[in-house]
C-alpha cells in the first residue's frame, strides 16, 4: 500500500517537476522584430537583441546585454534584469547627447510554436516631460553564442610533395 501512495505522489509531482524546471532553463537570448508607438514618433517598427550575460546571472535574475536599430539607424544599448516572466531595461539611445537612459518593463509570453514575444512600457527622460510608450515584440531568430572557430593551418608538404617535379 505504501508503495502505491509512493508511486501515486511521484506521478502526480511529475508535472509539477517538470514546470519547475523549465523555470530554471528559461533564456529569452534572441532577435526580435519589434513595432511601437509612443508619444512622439507615433509608430515604428526596430529590431532588439537580447544576448544572455552568464556571467552577471545568478540565482532566479538572468541579465542580458541589450541592442536595437530602428529604420533610421537610430541604436538602442543597454542591460536588462530577468525574473520569471518580467524584464526591467534599461538603454541608451544613440540619437541623445546626454547620457540619459530610458526604462522599460516587459512582460514575455511564450507561445506554443516554441517561440517567445513580449510587450514592453518604457519612458525616454527629455524635454517637455519625456517620451512614453509601447512595443510588441516577436522572437525572429537565435543569437549566436559560440566562438568562432580558426580556419585550419594548411598541412606542411611532406619532402617529396615540396621538391619540383622534374618531369
Amino acid at each position: 500500500m505504501l508503495r502505491k501512495i509512493l508511486l501515486i505522489s511521484l506521478l502526480l509531482a511529475s508535472p509539477l517537476l517538470q514546470a519547475n524546471g523549465a523555470n530554471s532553463e528559461r533564456n529569452y537570448t534572441g532577435v526580435y522584430a519589434c513595432k511601437g508607438h509612443n508619444n512622439k514618433v507615433g509608430d515604428y517598427v526596430f529590431s532588439l537583441t537580447l544576448k544572455a550575460n552568464k556571467a552577471n546571472s545568478h540565482d532566479e535574475v538572468d541579465v542580458y546585454d541589450v541592442s536595437g536599430q530602428t529604420e533610421n539607424a537610430t541604436h538602442y544599448f543597454g542591460r536588462a534584469l530577468a525574473m520569471g516572466n518580467k524584464m526591467s531595461l534599461a538603454f541608451r539611445i544613440s540619437d541623445y547627447k546626454e547620457n540619459t537612459f530610458g526604462v522599460g518593463l516587459a512582460t514575455f509570453k511564450y507561445h506554443p510554436e516554441k517561440s517567445w514575444s513580449f510587450t514592453t512600457q518604457y519612458y525616454e527622460p527629455g524635454e517637455e516631460g519625456g517620451i512614453t510608450g509601447t512595443e510588441v515584440c516577436s522572437f525572429q531568430a537565435t543569437v549566436a553564442t559560440t566562438t568562432p572557430v580558426a580556419p585550419k593551418k594548411p598541412a606542411e608538404k611532406s619532402a617529396e610533395e615540396a621538391s619540383p617535379n622534374p618531369n
